[in-house]
C-alpha cells in the first residue's frame, strides 16, 4: 500500500523538473508528433537510432549538378516509360529503362513488344555509332548484324545514333527539319523518321518530351515518359 504514495511523489518530482526546463518539455510534447511526421513522409523509423533521422527529399528527381543550356551537351541522365511498337511483325506495348553516360546509351526494354524484350547499348561517334543488341532469347549481336535485326524487327531503319537526342526533343546532327507546332507541341523530320512530340515538362529541370510518337512507313513506335532524372 506504501508504494502507490512512492510513486505519486516520483511522478510528481519528475513534472516539476520537466516543467522547470522547457527545452526537456518541449521535447517531450513534440517527440510522437516527430514520429508522425516521419511516418506520414514514409520514413521507415524501425531499428532507427534516435539521434539519426533520415528526411526523404522532395526534389529527389531534380538535377544534382547544373545543367547545361544546351541538352545535347547533357552526358548524364536517365528515363523511364512506356512504349508501344507497331510493325511488319506485328505490335505490342512494354516499358523501357534509358540510362545515358557520356556517348554510351543502354536501353532496357521489358515485356514481349513489336520487337521483342531487349537490350540495345549504342555508343560511338554520330557519324560512326556502335551498336549492340541482347534478344530475350539469348542471341548476342553486334555492329552490321545489329542494325539489321533491328531493322527486321522493326520495319525500318534505325537511326540508334539520333536516338539520344530525340529523346531529350532535340534534332541529331546532321539534315532535319523542325517545326514548332500550335499548343506546346512540336515535330521533327530526320533520317527517314517524323517524331511528333506531343507533351513536355520542365519538371526534371529542363524542358523535355514526355509524350512523343515516331514514325517511318509501317514502323510506329509510341513513348510516355513517366520519369525524367537529369544530370543524374
Amino acid at each position: 500500500m506504501r508504494v502507490i504514495p512512492r510513486t505519486l511523489s516520483f511522478f510528481s518530482t519528475w513534472l516539476a523538473d520537466v516543467v522547470r526546463q522547457p527545452m526537456l518539455l518541449l521535447m517531450l510534447v513534440a517527440g510522437p508528433f516527430a514520429i508522425l511526421l516521419a511516418f506520414g513522409n514514409g520514413i521507415n523509423v524501425k531499428g532507427m537510432k534516435p539521434e539519426v533521422i533520415l528526411v526523404r527529399s522532395a526534389d529527389a528527381d531534380q538535377p544534382i549538378q547544373p545543367l547545361p543550356e544546351d541538352l545535347s551537351e547533357l552526358d548524364r541522365w536517365q528515363a523511364r516509360g512506356r512504349l508501344g511498337v507497331s510493325g511488319p511483325q506485328g505490335g505490342g506495348s512494354g516499358s523501357f529503362e534509358w540510362l545515358q553516360r557520356g556517348d554510351r546509351a543502354q536501353v532496357q526494354i521489358r515485356r514481349p513488344v513489336g520487337i521483342g524484350s531487349v537490350r540495345l547499348e549504342v555508343h560511338g561517334t554520330p557519324d560512326d555509332p556502335v551498336i549492340r543488341l541482347e534478344t530475350s532469347d539469348g542471341q548476342v549481336l553486334e555492329s552490321e548484324a545489329a542494325w539489321a535485326e533491328m531493322e527486321a524487327r522493326l520495319g525500318a531503319p534505325v537511326p540508334a545514333s539520333s536516338l539520344r537526342y530525340w529523346m531529350l526533343g532535340l534534332p541529331a546532327p546532321g539534315e532535319h527539319h523542325w517545326r514548332e507546332e500550335t499548343g506546346h507541341g512540336a515535330s521533327l523530320e530526320q533520317a527517314g523518321w517524323r517524331i511528333d512530340y506531343q507533351a513536355f515538362s520542365s519538371d526534371p529541370g529542363a524542358r523535355v518530351p514526355v509524350r512523343l510518337r515516331a514514325t517511318s512507313g509501317a514502323a510506329r513506335v509510341r513513348i510516355v515518359v513517366d520519369r525524367w532524372r537529369l544530370g543524374q
